[in-house]
């Protein structure tokens, strides 16, 4: 039994979801950027890799300061980047001046120092004060540098 021909759907008319963000950002004119905030805010036009266009209308309508927000996002990451650059501005001009040390660099030369002073203290102090003295630089070391270098001492 011959069965009537299907209807055909206007190519004018808006699609019910896009298969991805990036096309359903390029056929709704909006930003890749909105539809992952949308996501993140838990809109319920994500399932899959697919966005309904519906849900997530709606959803827009409810969050009308969706876009304003993701304008205050983009500028918060933007202060953040700045911040973090000006603080390796900040390590490189201190390392250039000598007034940074890397860790890697401290790391091996505090367990010598301990060394070198425990040595001396051996020889000059009496046994209750080099036993404190030992103590409190083993303790000294393990918050500088750790655990492991300051087994070394």
């Amino acid at each position: 039994m011959r069965q009537p021909p299907k209807k055909k759907r206007s190519s004018t008319k808006e699609p019910r979801y896009y298969d991805s963000m990036k096309a359903a950002a390029a056929g709704m004119g909006i930003p890749v950027s909105l539809l992952r905030q949308a996501k993140n805010h838990g809109c319920a036009a994500f399932r899959g890799s697919r966005v309904y266009v519906k849900e997530f209308m709606e959803w827009k309508e409810d969050n009308p300061n969706a876009e304003e927000l993701l304008t205050a996002d983009k500028e918060r990451l933007q202060e953040e980047k700045l911040r973090k650059e000006i603080q390796l501005l900040d390590i490189k001009i201190a390392a250039e001046r000598g007034a940074y040390i890397e860790r890697s660099q401290l790391e091996d030369e505090i367990p010598k120092h301990i060394g070198t002073m425990v040595k001396i203290a051996r020889k000059f102090l009496p046994t209750t004060k080099y036993n404190a003295f030992c103590e409190q630089a083993t303790r000294a070391c393990k918050s500088l540098v750790g655990e492991d270098y300051a087994k070394s001492v």
